[in-house]
């Protein structure tokens, strides 16, 4: 079976002193299923509304973005791949994609869609990927921290009500 390799993206990025690698034909397999795991999980995710904010940081939420790039990337050392480490991914990778600079968020952004729609799951990319969905979330956001509002007001009027 021939691979149409000239629609697939390479990217590297460096921060703080590092080199990491994503290239689609690099990834293995295990490697794969990881990031794929976790870009379903957010996309499921996404479809419910969290009761509350705690479940939005419980569920590692605004997190998606670190977490699933620290499974497609691989780290280049002295100019070679290294191969997948779990271990390695869910500590020391997590972290270094945490704080790397959000003006270069579009290169790890590139990579999700690149890496889905080579899966064959181009819904989940663009659903990862979405503005629309971000406003959607945004309003759900403000319902919740607004949602508390109305009862704070609620408790304010009574307390007043009983002054009186």
């Amino acid at each position: 079976m021939e691979e149409n390799q000239s629609e697939r993206i390479v990217i590297r990025v460096e921060h703080d002193k590092r080199i990491f690698v994503y290239d689609f034909n690099k990834l293995e397999t295990l490697q794969s299923e990881y990031a794929k795991a976790v870009g379903e999980y957010k996309h499921y995710q996404s479809q419910a509304d969290p009761s509350n904010m705690n479940d939005i940081f419980r569920s590692r939420s605004p997190e998606w973005l670190n977490i699933i790039c620290s499974y497609l990337f691989k780290e280049e050392i002295n100019g070679v791949l290294q191969d997948f480490d779990r271990v390695k991914t869910e500590t020391d990778f997590e972290k270094f994609f945490a704080k790397y600079p959000t003006y270069k968020r579009s290169d790890l952004e590139a990579v999700v869609k690149d890496f889905f729609t080579n899966m064959g799951e181009s819904g989940i990319a663009s659903s990862l990927l979405s503005s629309v969905s971000n406003k959607i979330k945004m309003q759900m956001l403000q319902r919740l921290l607004t949602a508390q509002k109305p009862q704070e007001e609620k408790v304010k009027s009574s307390l007043n009500g009983n002054k009186k």
